[in-house]
């Protein structure tokens, strides 16, 4: 009979440790798979705004965007109801559209600095040129200049990257795609 009180306190201090270390795998695997999500409805929200910027643009031939003019600002006062969210990035940062002198738009995006190096690379591993990237840039919390990524600088797109999105918290991303 202590022979099995024994083994019943033996099952005890082995199970309930590996059933912490299983229910800790599942916390950290669900972790990973809310931030992969996050990430793709980040990539799509960016692709799906310069989508319907350059349609906004088709229809308005005879609309002329300023320098510095806010793109989602006037797509609303014309009736043009831009993207769900299209302000707000997963990550709850603010997401910027402003116009560059009437054929480029600058999307800018504050968000974690690692997913910072993340979409960067992703933009730049999908072809920059047939999505009409024109330039990426990248600036840290810390910094109050923006560090270009795209065109790739010297020392590389992956370690513009890394360098310009910084070793902080969070960092702002800045896309600039073709319009017309």
């Amino acid at each position: 009979m202590a022979a099995l009180k024994n083994r019943s306190h033996l099952h005890i201090f082995i199970g309930i440790p590996v059933v912490l270390i299983i229910l800790g795998a599942f916390a950290v695997s669900a972790g990973a798979v809310v931030e992969n999500l996050r990430f793709v409805r980040a990539t799509s929200q960016l692709l799906g705004l310069v989508d319907s910027v350059r349609s906004f643009a088709g229809q308005q031939r005879t609309l002329i965007f300023n320098s510095g003019e806010d793109i989602l600002a006037d797509m609303t006062r014309l009736g043009q109801t831009p993207p769900p969210l299209a302000r707000t990035n997963p990550w709850g940062g603010d997401i910027r559209t402003i116009a560059i002198a009437n054929m480029a738009m600058r999307i800018e995006s504050y968000l974690p600095s690692q997913d910072c190096r993340r979409l960067a690379q992703y933009f730049l591993g999908r072809q920059p040129a047939e999505l009409g990237l024109l330039s990426a840039d990248a600036q840290s919390d810390i910094d109050t200049s923006w560090s270009a990524i795209y065109p790739p600088p010297a020392i590389g797109a992956d370690s513009a990257a890394e360098t310009a999105c910084g070793k902080t918290s969070f960092s702002r991303l800045a896309l600039v795609f073709r319009i017309r």
